[in-house]
């Protein structure tokens, strides 16, 4: 999913710009996703991005409630197994890095 009013064309082309200066320059390059009810079963397919542009890391943040919402329980991941099953892909994944890693004791 992207941002409303984003556009898709705009921002592979961007993506292929940095992909092309990280080779160029070497730096550190990070994708970054907030991941929503509207997104989530889309996580992988965003390692997998971050996989074809040469990405150090892919850094998903879940949704918060900042008062910004009306209905941010409508907005929120959903809490359920198909979830669960998304995160173990994805935590396999050696480009991720996600809320399940960064709280962990």
């Amino acid at each position: 999913s992207l941002r409303r009013g984003g556009s898709y064309t705009k921002i592979m082309h961007n993506l292929r710009f940095i992909k092309q200066l990280k080779q160029e320059h070497d730096f550190d390059f990070k994708l970054h996703m907030v991941v929503q009810k509207s997104n989530w079963h889309e996580m992988l397919k965003m390692c997998q991005l971050g996989e074809e542009m040469d990405a150090d890391q892919v850094v998903m943040n879940r949704t918060e409630d900042w008062q910004t919402f009306n209905n941010f329980d409508q907005q929120k991941v959903p809490d359920n197994d198909e979830v669960d099953k998304m995160l173990d892909s994805v935590d396999r994944h050696p480009l991720s890095q996600f809320w399940r890693k960064t709280n962990a004791t």
